[in-house]
């Protein structure tokens, strides 16, 4: 079955020129090209899309309003943005909404295996609940005592980052967002960092505190009980972590599949 995909800008000509140089996917991909977020939205209403692709900028309805909307209304939807020049704190908007972000203008082949890479994983998963499931989520849970014991090394006059670094590698969920967004395009790194601490450094003390102060990466519990059934699938991914990271080390992986199979 073909692939559904909307491509939304509000420049005419982008999307002539998308339509233009993916033709020769018709055959793979049912296309759809329209010029705003709302008709975006009217056409996914009336039938489902198994990927949306957006332009960041555009009037009314910017990329970051149209896909957190997407994301509230057709959660099982493959989420990906084009866009020029940005700041941080508009890539910290789309971080959790966002499955995948594109620099614009965008290497024709790497949209494409952005796009066929998604529709591949998307075949792993038998469950349509599942997919549901996993593409609604815009973070992971974290532990309390950690968010508590960040915060109060950020309010430190002389932070370390560093120590920083060290309490990041320690949660997977914040570890999970700080990595999306160090390889994200927005930085345009010549190499893929696997490495918690290694992205922290990179990132410094003023992103890293926008990160769990402005987008929430850190959530708070309501209630004893789910704190601490939480708490203990946390301790459980972090020892299966440690060790997958041994394993890759006794099999002589090198630096990079060590650090992978950690995050991993």
């Amino acid at each position: 079955m073909k692939k559904r995909i909307l491509f939304v800008d509000d420049e005419p000509h982008m999307l002539q020129w998308l339509a233009r140089m993916l033709s020769d996917m018709r055959s793979h991909w049912d296309m759809e090209f329209v010029t705003s977020g709302a008709v975006a939205l009217e056409r996914m209403a009336a039938r489902p899309f198994d990927v949306v692709v957006s332009d960041m900028f555009m009037p009314e309805m910017d990329g970051a309003q149209l896909m957190a909307e997407v994301m509230r209304r057709h959660p099982q939807t493959v989420r990906l943005v084009l866009s020029g020049a940005a700041n941080q704190s508009v890539i910290s908007q789309c971080v959790g909404s966002v499955h995948q972000w594109l620099s614009k203008p965008c290497e024709l082949g790497e949209l494409k295996a952005a796009i066929q890479r998604i529709s591949t994983l998307n075949g792993t998963l038998p469950s349509e609940t599942l997919r549901r499931l996993l593409s609604r989520m815009d973070r992971l849970p974290s532990v309390p005592t950690l968010y508590t014991e960040i915060l109060e090394e950020l309010r430190k006059p002389d932070a370390s980052i560093r120590q920083v670094a060290t309490i990041v590698a320690r949660d997977p969920a914040m570890t999970a967002k700080i990595l999306k967004l160090v390889n994200s395009a927005f930085f345009g790194l010549r190499r893929h960092i696997a490495n918690a601490e290694e992205a922290v450094v990179f990132l410094g003390v003023e992103t890293i505190k926008s990160l769990v102060l402005s987008i929430n990466a850190f959530s708070q519990f309501e209630g004893g009980s789910r704190a601490s059934t939480l708490t203990g699938l946390w301790t459980h991914s972090l020892d299966t972590a440690g060790l997958a990271r041994k394993i890759a080390r006794i099999e002589d992986g090198g630096r990079v599949l060590t650090d992978e199979a950690f995050v991993g």
